[in-house]
């Protein structure tokens, strides 16, 4: 089992750079977006920033949020194989989690679309568990990313 809440308390420390004000005004719109406009539109507000101060909070945000999602297991990339399980003389069927589209490391809106897509051999119901999931870690670590940055000094 994985402990979320850890991951998301040492995403939130990575979130805030060389510049708490910066990385604070960041995580306080990035919170609003998410939470009033979903997973995608996240990464779009992520992708559009264009000041520079700006460009790098929204670059902090995400490579601690792409690391956190992916030590969740949220990402879409196949799970480390399990340890051998014990034979109890009945066959059993293990799968790694199907894999999402790559996406580069700068594309952030495409990583925050392939989020939000249902996965080959995935059911709908499955698919929005996932989602819903993965809103509620996202949005857990930018609120302890919040309280790190007035801890920094912002």
């Amino acid at each position: 089992m994985v402990n979320l809440e850890a991951l998301a308390a040492t995403a939130a420390a990575r979130m805030v750079g060389p510049d708490a004000g910066a990385a604070q005004r960041m995580i306080n719109k990035s919170l609003l977006v998410l939470a009033e406009q979903g997973v995608f539109a996240f990464g779009l507000f992520l992708a559009s920033r264009k000041r520079d101060e700006d460009v790098r909070a929204a670059d902090d945000l995400h490579a601690a949020l792409r690391d956190l999602l992916a030590k969740a297991r949220l990402d879409g990339r196949a799970a480390p194989a399990p340890a051998p399980a014990r034979t109890t003389g009945v066959a059993s069927r293990q799968t790694a989690a199907p894999a999402a589209p790559a996406v580069s490391e700068r594309d952030k809106s495409a990583y925050y679309r392939a989020l939000t897509q249902q996965r080959d051999g995935e059911t709908e119901a499955a698919a929005i568990a996932r989602l819903i999931l993965t809103k509620q870690l996202i949005e857990i670590a930018l609120t302890y990313g919040r309280y790190q940055s007035r801890a920094a000094g912002a």
